[in-house]
């Protein structure tokens, strides 16, 4: 029966998946306390970046309104 597993090369291949199941849960686990320690070192977002466009539009309408009388136009 040459489709058939023998008893011995079915067990080494049982053995090999095995070993590579370990490596790969290794290398996940890696993985995953790289990707913590990179989101760790990200610099936290400015507060604008949190506001929508329609409330950082709005915002800026309102700083600009409240600056004096020509600063609003790049200090002419």
């Amino acid at each position: 029966m040459p489709n058939q597993y023998r008893s011995g090369d079915k067990l080494r291949d049982i053995s090999a998946i095995d070993s590579r199941l370990a490596e790969l849960e290794q290398e996940k686990q890696q993985l995953i306390a790289l990707r913590e320690e990179l989101q760790k070192s990200r610099p936290t977002p400015l507060v604008s970046d949190s506001f929508s466009p329609e409330t950082h539009v709005k915002e800026t309408c309102e700083i600009i309104r409240l600056l004096p009388e020509g600063q609003a136009r790049h200090g002419e």
